[in-house]
């Protein structure tokens, strides 16, 4: 990418001076087709009720972190695809989104919904090329506007190279993805600089 930009140099008797210089490039991590997105589904009261219970066994008369549960309601179960991309490799691959889950529970600390519920709940599925990602809520809205179920997918890498079936595709598959022990130099809330030792 170039960015142009435009000056007046009356001094040196020039009426406009053009200077180019490169930009660093820039490349989307997301926008994979909704198409290719799973139908969100059904708000299970089960879930809701179970992931309630929970919550309050574990934080009597609390709000805050963990107040909130997002539920992969899908996990495990052939539709999520992680088996047929990563192989013997699906359950590590599904603990990095476990983790992930995890940690956005601990970010958000109420949907602030009418009618007072808990969860989030969403399939999510890999499947297509590369390393991005797309989500979408349920079709229809709920009356207060927020949404309760929705759908995720995530890029399956780059299969056609990466041919053994029991890989990561190219992506890295933390195998302990809820420490950042292979981040030892941490830059600002966006960048790590990674332990290079680690191969």
């Amino acid at each position: 990418m170039i960015r142009l930009s435009f000056r007046r140099a009356r001094a040196r008797g020039f009426s406009q001076v053009l200077s180019c210089e490169m930009m660093e490039r820039r490349r989307l991590l997301c926008g994979l087709p909704h198409d290719l997105l799973p139908a969100a589904p059904e708000f299970d009261w089960g879930i809701e009720a179970a992931e309630a219970a929970r919550l309050a066994a574990e934080n009597p008369g609390e709000g805050g972190p963990e107040a909130v549960s997002i539920v992969w309601t899908n996990r495990g179960q052939i539709t999520d695809n992680f088996a047929a991309v990563f192989g013997t490799m699906a359950n590590q691959a599904r603990a990095v989104v476990d983790a992930a889950i995890d940690d956005w529970e601990r970010v958000i600390t109420n949907w602030n919904r009418s009618d007072g519920t808990t969860t989030l709940q969403v399939t999510i599925l890999v499947a297509g090329t590369g390393y991005g990602g797309s989500a979408i809520p349920a079709a229809t809205a709920p009356a207060d506007g927020k949404p309760r179920t929705g759908s995720i997918i995530l890029g399956a890498g780059e299969p056609a190279n990466f041919p053994d079936p029991n890989d990561s595709n190219g992506w890295y598959i933390d195998p302990t993805p809820t420490d950042s022990a292979e981040f030892p130099a941490i830059i600002n809330a966006f960048a790590g600089r990674g332990d290079t030792s680690l191969g």
